[in-house]
């Protein structure tokens, strides 16, 4: 999505921005998880408003940018965090791979902002360089 396509400064409402990425369940379905783009990151930056469907899991990865998600509704379970619900906000490092992410029991929806450039790696093909949340982590 071209991030003109947002009005500017204009209320828009969450539910009328078009679904950009939809995840495939096993069956072949779509599934209830989505994602929205607010700020396309061919911009160098990202601002996405996610659904993860219950039970639905993420593949562990990583940004290379400090990252702030703002939890609207349900729970969010991270590997080798905590559970994550509404109200909440979770700031994850940029260079920090973090284990599966896995909708809650209701699912959940949240804003993903992206503090400086976009990209998304994997940790097994693009090493993170400040870690992953699967090995023992230096004491401060």
């Amino acid at each position: 999505m071209n991030p003109s396509a947002i009005p500017i400064r204009t209320p828009t409402r969450l539910a009328d921005l078009p679904i950009a990425v939809r995840a495939e369940s096993p069956d072949g379905t779509l599934s209830e998880t989505w994602r929205k783009t607010l700020v396309d990151e061919s911009t160098d930056h990202a601002v996405f408003y996610v659904q993860f469907a219950p039970g639905e899991q993420g593949e562990p990865h990583w940004h290379p940018s400090d990252t702030l998600y703002v939890f609207e509704r349900g729970s969010l379970i991270v590997e080798g965090e905590a559970t994550y619900r509404a109200g909440e906000i979770r700031f994850v490092n940029g260079g920090f791979a973090y284990g599966a992410e896995v909708g809650g029991p209701e699912g959940c929806t949240f804003i993903f902002i992206s503090l400086g450039p976009y990209g998304r790696f994997d940790p097994d093909v693009d090493p993170a360089p400040a870690g992953r949340w699967d090995e023992p982590q230096p004491t401060p």
